[in-house]
C-alpha cells in the first residue's frame, strides 16, 4: 500500500534482557522504536516499552498517533496501578517507575506523515538535496551527560595511570559494580526530573507524561529517508555534543544503511570495554534502529 523499503536492526545490549521494542506494520504505514528504562525499584523497563508496542498495533485508520499514544500511556498507566497496588502511578516514586522512550511515525495517503516523541528516540528525515533534519530532540542528553562525566571522573581516579581496558573481565565487573553504587545519587536526582519542564519527557503511565509528548504532521515535500533510532545506535564519542553526534550517525545510516552504522558502533564498543575512551554509561546498550526509504516514483 505504501512506496516504502524498509530495514530493521533489532540487538540486545549487555543486559540480561532486551528493554527495547520495535513496530513495523508496512499496510497501516506505521512504524515505531521503544526504548524502556528500568525504575531504580523493581520495575522493568520492558513493561513500559512492551505496553506501548501493544497498543501501537491495535491502531484503527480513525485514530491518530497522539491519541493512541496518550491511549497506550494510559493503559500502561493500567498495568502498573494493577502490578503495584496502588490507585495513581504518581504513588510511585520516579526513581522506581517503569518508563520507556518512544517514536513513532505513520505515513497518510496525502504525501504526509505523522509523528510522536517522547524521551531520547529520536527520527531524522534525509531529502532529495542531502538536507538532514531532526524532527525530535534528546532532551535526557544533557542530563545523561553529566552523569556521564562523574562516571568518566570515578573510573580515572581508579585507574590512575593504566588503562582499564586491560583489566581482567573480574576487575572490570568488580570496579563498574563499585562505580554504579556511586552513580545512584546522580542518578536517582535525574530521574526525578523525568517529565518535568527542567528534565525531560518519557512516558510512565502518569498524566503528566501526557501533557510532554510531541506531536507532529509534515509534507513529504522531497523527502527520500526516514530514520528512527533508539540511543544505543548512536556513534560512541568523546566530545563532541549529543545533537553533533545523532547528526553523524543518521549521516553513516542515510549513506551506508543500518548494518554499516551496527558495525561501527559495535566496533568502537568492543574496542573500549570499560567505557574509557567513548564515555558512557556500559559497553553495549540495546540497539534499535528502523531505515525506511521512500520511493521518490510514488505518492503515498
Amino acid at each position: 500500500m505504501f512506496p516504502l523499503h524498509i530495514t530493521t536492526l533489532y540487538e540486545k545490549g549487555i543486559s540480561t534482557t532486551n528493554e527495547d521494542r520495535y513496530l513495523c506494520i508496512h499496510e497501516k504505514g506505521i512504524f515505531a522504536v521503544m526504548d524502556g528504562a528500568t525504575g531504580l525499584g523493581k520495575l522493568t523497563g520492558e513493561l513500559a516499552a512492551q505496553t506501548i508496542c501493544d497498543r501501537l498495533q491495535e491502531i484503527q485508520p480513525e485514530e491518530n498517533l497522539l491519541d493512541v499514544t496518550l491511549s497506550a500511556n494510559q493503559l500502561l498507566g493500567k498495568r502498573v496501578r494493577e502490578l503495584m497496588g496502588v490507585d495513581q502511578v504518581e504513588e510511585i516514586p520516579k526513581t522506581d517507575r517503569s518508563t520507556t522512550g518512544l517514536v513513532a511515525v505513520r505515513f497518510l495517503e496525502n504525501n504526509t506523515m505523522e509523528y510522536v516523541h517522547s524521551g531520547d528516540c529520536m527520527i531524522m528525515v534525509e531529502y532529495e538535496e542531502g538536507v538532514l533534519r531532526m524532527l525530535t530532540h534528546d532532551s535526557l542528553s544533557r542530563l545523561d551527560e553529566i552523569a556521564i562525566r562523574e562516571r568518566a571522573q570515578l573510573l580515572q581516579e581508579k585507574a590512575g595511570d593504566e588503562n582499564p581496558n586491560g583489566w581482567s573481565d573480574e576487575k572490570r565487573k568488580q570496579v563498574n559494580q563499585e562505580i554504579w553504587q556511586e552513580l545512584q545519587e546522580v542518578l536517582q536526582r535525574n530521574r526525578n526530573l523525568l517529565n518535568t519542564k527542567e528534565g525531560y519527557p518519557v512516558l510512565d503511565g502518569s498524566k503528566k507524561a501526557e501533557q510532554m509528548i510531541s506531536y507532529g504532521l509534515i509534507p513529504l515535500i522531497r523527502a527520500r529517508k526516514i530514520l528512527l533510532l533508539s540511543d544505543g545506535l548512536v556513534l560512541p564519542h568523546q566530545k563532541a555534543s549529543a545533537d553533533q553526534m545523532w547528526i553523524e550517525t543518521a549521516k553513516l545510516a542515510f549513506s551506508q544503511g543500518l548494518p554499516a552504522l551496527y558495525e561501527q558502533v559495535q566496533s568502537l564498543e568492543e574496542a573500549d570495554p570499560m567505557c574509557y575512551l567513548y564515555p558512557r554509561f556500559k559497553k553495549a546498550d540495546d540497539k534499535t534502529g528502523i531505515l525506511i526509504e521512500l520511493n521518490k516514483n510514488s505518492t503515498l
